[in-house]
């Protein structure tokens, strides 16, 4: 088994940018069913692209976790 070169960014700086879009992630989803609740699709439409954004940012900074 080859280990892996060291790090050249800090894991726990990832790690933490990772847990805040995450975070961001469920902020946007619960505003954007508040204003699909309200009847405000047009509002709630942008706020669910938003959300599609940040999932995807978590996606790829797990997978750059995965590889260092």
């Amino acid at each position: 088994m080859t280990s892996r070169p060291p790090s050249p960014i800090d894991l726990g700086r990832l790690s933490s940018l990772h847990s805040t879009v995450g975070e961001l992630s469920r902020e946007v989803t619960s505003l954007a069913n508040q204003l699909a609740n309200a009847k405000r699709d047009d509002a709630a439409t942008r706020m669910y692209e938003a959300e599609r954004g940040l999932t995807s940012a978590v996606r790829k900074l797990e997978q750059v976790m995965g590889m260092l």
